[in-house]
């Protein structure tokens, strides 16, 4: 009887949850009809890619997942999402992503093929996606199909070498951890770690009209974080955050 109780207990425990959002986006999104996609402007360039995939409900709300990709490293880094939103929330959290980064509206083979370069890329060195990904997010997503094509997404540095952009709340040991693994994946010598972006003594220097470059200044794998962990933040916190957490890096 008591045997009989624990294995009741465990089969309850791991029943899913069928009114949850997670389990929803897993058995319905792909049935939903695209509402859009869009892409930060300027990934090609910095190889950090922030993207989203939007589908509409039949009475108009939204389903929306958010991706951050670094095609330098990691793969998918940050994803989370937002179910049966009205529209006027998706279209205030995408005025929120404005204060950080222009998101243009593209087609969604091209956040498809980025996704998945991303994934190869990430998991060739020993790196996969978020969990949320793997979980949820991914069902947002059409399924890799044969018919969606095929773009070559570059990777890496010029080299084609990978590149491991220190976050500013990464301890030693997880630098340590994490260039281990480049060692191990990539071998030594084959790939290149950057500690900061910029200096707080040269942006404390810049003119007033520059500061619409204020991302190219920053450390971008905190901009990509704090966009969605902290989506409330306007671009002087997380300036400020960024500064004062700078220290831990000089």
């Amino acid at each position: 009887m008591k045997a009989n109780s624990m294995k009741d207990k465990n089969f309850i425990d791991n029943v899913p949850d069928l009114s949850s959002p997670a389990y929803k986006i897993r058995k319905e999104a792909r049935s939903l009809p695209l509402y859009e996609c869009r892409i930060s402007t300027g990934w090609e360039t910095v190889k950090l890619a922030n993207l989203s995939v939007a589908r509409q409900h039949p009475d108009g709300s939204i389903t929306v997942t958010f991706y951050l990709v670094d095609l330098m490293c990691f793969g998918i880094k940050e994803t989370e999402y937002l179910y049966d939103v009205a529209l006027a929330e998706y279209l205030e959290r995408l005025e929120k992503v404005k204060e950080f980064m222009d998101m243009e509206v593209t087609d969604y083979s091209v956040i498809h093929n980025i996704i998945y370069a991303g994934i190869a890329w990430g998991e060739k060195f020993g790196f996969n996606p978020a969990n949320e990904f793997t979980f949820v997010t991914q069902f947002n997503l059409e399924e890799d199909r044969d018919d969606i094509e095929i773009m070559d997404i570059e990777c890496g540095d010029e080299n084609g070498k990978p590149v491991y952009l220190v976050g500013p709340f990464e301890s030693e040991e997880e630098v340590q951890l994490i260039t281990s693994r480049l060692e191990q994946n990539a071998g030594i010598g084959n790939f290149s770690v950057i500690r900061s972006v910029y200096k707080v003594e040269e942006f404390d220097e810049m003119e007033e009209d520059t500061m619409d470059n204020h991302v190219t200044l920053l450390n971008l794998d905190f901009i990509r974080t704090e966009i969605f962990r902290n989506p409330d933040l306007n671009i002087d916190e997380i300036i400020e955050k960024n500064i004062d957490s700078k220290d831990r890096f000089n």
